[in-house]
């Protein structure tokens, strides 16, 4: 260091983030009980014509906290981060998801990417006390729910 230079200071600032809800949004509440419940709040997904990821972030009693895009791609796959799904849950306070992504082909049957990284998010979320309670992908006027076929990794 030069002689008559002076050492930048840098100092820590408390962050805080804090999620607060509307009172009136406890009324609002939409409660998924079923793979159906889940498709009739993303069907619309069946006319986009890229592949996106849903995902749907839910309370303790499987109410509704976000249903939100997280990633979109292109006409026969998209990219997806776990940690981004991870995150957003728990900055939600959510206590369970359901992942809902489209085939712009219309055939809702899963590949085997489609399997692998379901496993892999739900892996993940086990380690953070979060359950992924569903994989739904939305086709032409059908869904394909991997909890409902019995292949959702525990």
């Amino acid at each position: 260091m030069r002689e008559g230079t002076k050492m930048k200071t840098y100092e820590l600032q408390r962050i805080e983030m804090r999620i607060v809800r509307e009172p009136e949004f406890n009324e609002k509440l939409l409660r998924v009980q079923s793979s159906q419940d889940a498709y009739q709040l993303v069907k619309d997904l069946q006319d986009e014509a890229v592949e996106k990821l849903v995902t749907i972030f839910l309370n303790a009693r499987h109410d509704v906290l976000a249903l939100t895009v997280l990633f979109s791609g292109g006409t026969t796959e998209s990219v997806v981060d776990p940690k981004v799904i991870l995150k957003t849950a728990l900055d939600l306070g959510a206590c369970a998801f359901i992942l809902v992504h489209n085939h712009p082909s219309g055939d809702p049957l899963p590949s085997m990417e489609d399997r692998n990284i379901t496993k892999k998010i739900s892996t993940g979320a086990g380690y953070l006390d979060l359950r992924l309670l569903d994989h739904l992908i939305v086709g032409f006027d059908k869904y394909f729910s991997m909890a409902d076929e019995g292949i959702m990794p525990n």
